[in-house]
C-alpha cells in the first residue's frame, strides 16, 4: 500500500477492485389481500359510500302534486290531460294533504268547485264529483258593454 491509498493503486496495475455484493431478495410471505390494512381500507370505503347515499338520498323530500295546465271554471270536468304534475316540498305532512297527489288517480266523473288558474296547485277542496253541486242554468240577455271581460263560457256566477 501506498501513500496514494488502495484503490488508486488497483488502477494503475490495470486490476479493478470487487464490487460489493447484492443483498438477498426477500419476498413478502403473505398474500395482498389478506393484509388488515387491506380490509379496514375497503371497509371505509364501503362505509362512506353507505353514508354518503343515505344523506343524499334523504334530501330528496319533494311530493308530486297536480297543477292545473290551463285555466279552469268552476263545475268543469277534470282529467288527468288537464293536470300537469309538479314536485313541490312542503314544510309538513298536512300542507302536503291540503292538495291533490300525483300518486293517487282522480276519480271518475270529477269536477271543481271552484276556478282553478294555470300552473295553480290544485287543492283538494276544489275538487267534487259531478253533479255533486246544484246548477241552475238561467238564460239572461244582458249587454255586452255590462259583462265583464272576464267572463267565459261555462263560468258560474251569482245573480242578484
Amino acid at each position: 500500500m501506498t501513500a496514494r491509498g488502495p484503490d488508486i493503486d488497483a488502477r494503475s496495475r490495470g486490476t479493478s477492485p470487487a464490487p460489493p455484493s447484492s443483498p438477498v431478495a426477500t419476498r413478502a410471505t403473505r398474500s395482498r389481500w389478506r393484509d388488515p390494512r387491506m380490509a379496514v381500507g375497503a371497509i371505509l370505503v364501503a362505509a362512506c359510500a353507505l353514508l354518503g347515499a343515505t344523506l343524499l338520498g334523504g334530501s330528496d323530500d319533494t311530493v308530486g302534486v297536480w297543477a292545473a295546465r290551463r285555466p279552469m271554471n268552476a263545475a268543469e270536468s277534470v282529467s288527468t290531460d288537464d293536470l300537469i304534475r309538479r314536485d313541490v316540498r312542503f314544510a309538513d305532512q298536512d300542507d302536503a294533504d291540503g292538495y291533490l297527489s300525483a300518486d293517487i288517480p282522480l276519480p271518475s266523473g270529477a269536477t271543481l268547485t271552484r276556478a282553478v288558474g294555470a300552473g295553480e296547485l290544485v287543492p283538494r277542496g276544489a275538487l267534487g264529483a259531478s253533479g255533486s253541486r246544484v246548477l241552475t242554468e238561467v238564460p239572461l240577455s244582458v249587454d255586452s258593454e255590462a259583462v265583464p271581460s272576464t267572463l267565459r263560457a261555462g263560468a258560474v256566477v251569482d245573480v242578484w
